[in-house]
């Protein structure tokens, strides 16, 4: 329960964080969890986990995932 948002910065790493909580079988966790995108196609292998809420960042910068990330709640 430590952690409440998850930011990912590549459509790769999105698909192995799902097919790694598949494997682990603990995709109800990411029912508390927030995910922060860098763009729409990284939210786009994220689509079979119940997130919380899914957000995009309106450019592809860390600053504007970072302001994705404080409006994720």
């Amino acid at each position: 329960g430590k952690i409440d948002t998850v930011l990912f910065y590549s459509p790769r790493t999105a698909h192995i964080f799902e097919k790694l909580c598949k494997a682990a079988k603990i995709e109800h966790c990411c029912t508390n969890l927030s995910a922060v995108c860098l763009s729409e196609a990284i939210k786009n292998e994220l689509q079979d986990l119940p997130w919380k809420n899914i957000n995009i960042a309106k450019k592809a910068t860390t600053d504007d995932l970072l302001n994705a990330m404080i409006l994720a709640d």
